[in-house]
């Protein structure tokens, strides 16, 4: 993922207009509690996350005050999931 960031960010992803919508997309974040609550004030965070029962997941791009940039990525998942959990939370 965090290649996939690099690509994105350096418009080598795909076509230079879908790499800008999917920075533009990224900078729409609503959640900042995630992967933006671990840096200061001062450092910008473009992040997307997803969801799942017991997953959370968030790559995103942290952009220091000294201009830096370094690619991000957080996978959890509750060491306690297994597949009965999942059946009974989302009916399958």
């Amino acid at each position: 993922m965090t290649r996939l960031l690099s690509l994105v960010w350096n418009d080598r992803a795909g076509p230079v207009v879908a790499c800008a919508g999917v920075r533009d997309l990224m900078a729409q974040q609503v959640n900042a509690a995630r992967l933006g609550a671990a840096f200061g004030r001062f450092t910008t965070v473009v992040a997307k996350s997803g969801t799942l029962p017991g997953v959370r997941n968030e790559i995103g791009v942290v952009t220091c005050p000294n201009g830096a940039r370094y690619a991000v990525a957080v996978f959890t998942r509750r060491p306690d999931l297994d597949a009965a959990a999942l059946r009974s939370c989302c009916g399958r």
